[in-house]
């Protein structure tokens, strides 16, 4: 293997505003033109986007491969054609169900799994709580979580259900200690569920944000986004950081904004490229966003099918050998350890260590001198460390051989 001889460093200063380095990039449009209301989930190192409404309720199954940059038709989603389905994945596969069609509305509570390596559906246990669309979930632990949304204008739910495949039985949680709504968004970062945004039944468009643990079924207030509140907006993670882009308020919407859970934290990036809109779907592959589709505003027939996909800070390429917060790791290239040598400061700097697909695999802390980290059990290919030093977060690339 080719001994790569350079340190790649990666900043990202964590505050209001963003780094330059961060870009949004269009990709191939979703095939059979615009669409809202789809679903967005990932498997793998391939993203699906489910159902939806074109010109008519739909229920296709499209697979993107961003190694190739194309949508491949799937086996078409078994249930009735729906919109603002609600999707989760556990393990490698995806369960998809609730939603609605209308305008005469009726609310689903069917539930099917897809298996990517089969390209099959299969039909598991119905949602046991009232048909809905617009619910939020998130998955921790290999457990499901579904909760929220609406069943007409003046039925908004607070309630959250937990489904087990194993079993392919749901259990009620306890009810939501924060205002019912629907078009929340959501996602999930080191077996903690995210909440925030939606619309209660007043029509007011909610900016609060809320973390759930499942060891002692209670959620806990996070600091409120400082972008305006909104509804239908579409959320993601990644390396320990949360996503929400586009949405509704009194317009369709553009803005971006990041969670950091370890701070408690917003930071707005840069604004998506691509048309403002709600009702889009989002989703992280290797490390990268995507987001799609949607519409320009409630009651608009205008739907459109672009496609964009987001590179962080840490995909840009530096060649400084120290970060700006004096730490330098050692040897790169490496077979066995790296160091971790911090010899500017006093305070403590927490050290992770990630896998090109998000997985952490190594997290210490280490005041300043001398760390020795063991990546012997690697395997060998590129790895991420992210040094945090209380408000400041840079990446590094390491190589292992």
């Amino acid at each position: 293997m080719k001994k790569i001889a350079l340190l790649f460093t990666f900043s990202i200063l964590i505050g209001f505003g963003s780094s330059s380095q961060q870009y949004w990039t269009q990709k191939a449009s979703v095939p059979g033109g615009g669409r809202q209301g789809a679903t967005g989930f990932a498997l793998g190192n391939k993203g699906y986007l489910c159902c939806g409404v074109t010109t008519i309720h739909v229920q296709d199954l499209q697979e993107y491969d961003p190694l190739t940059n194309t949508w491949t038709l799937k086996a078409p989603f078994p249930g009735n054609a729906r919109r603002c389905a609600t999707a989760f994945t556990i393990g490698n596969k995806a369960y998809v169900g609730v939603g609605a069609i209308g305008p005469t509305y009726t609310f689903f509570t069917d539930f099917y799994e897809y298996d990517p390596t089969m390209n099959t559906w299969t039909q598991k246990a119905s949602f046991p709580g009232p048909g809905r669309i617009d619910a939020y979930s998130f998955t921790i632990d290999n457990i499901g979580y579904l909760g929220g949304g609406d069943s007409s204008p003046l039925i908004y739910y607070n309630d959250l259900w937990a489904y087990n495949p194993s079993a392919d039985t749901w259990t009620q949680k306890a009810n939501t200690p924060f205002t019912p709504r629907a078009g929340a968004s959501s996602f999930d970062i080191k077996g903690k569920g995210y909440v925030g945004f939606g619309l209660d039944v007043n029509s007011n468009c909610l900016t609060d944000f809320w973390q759930y643990k499942p060891t002692v079924d209670t959620w806990f207030q996070k600091a409120s986004c400082p972008g305006a509140g909104r509804f239908s907006s579409a959320g993601f993670s990644m390396f320990d950081y949360g996503y929400f882009v586009t949405g509704y308020s009194t317009s369709t919407m553009k803005d971006f904004w990041q969670f950091d859970p370890n701070l408690n934290l917003w930071t707005q990036l840069f604004d998506l490229t691509g048309t403002s809109r709600s009702d889009a779907i989002a989703f992280a592959l290797n490390n990268k966003g995507y987001v799609g589709t949607g519409y320009v505003g409630p009651g608009s027939t205008v739907y459109i099918n672009d496609f964009w996909e987001y590179t962080p800070d840490w995909y840009s390429v530096g060649n400084i050998n120290e970060s700006s917060i004096g730490v330098s790791i050692y040897p790169n290239p490496t077979t066995d350890y790296i160091i971790v040598n911090t010899k500017k400061t006093n305070d403590d700097i927490y050290v992770s260590i990630y896998s090109l697909e998000g997985q952490k695999l190594i997290q210490n802390s280490t005041l300043h001198g001398t760390k020795s980290i063991d990546v012997r059990s690697f395997s060998p290919g590129v790895y991420m460390v992210r040094l945090e030093q209380g408000h400041t977060v840079e990446f590094k690339k390491v190589v292992k051989e």
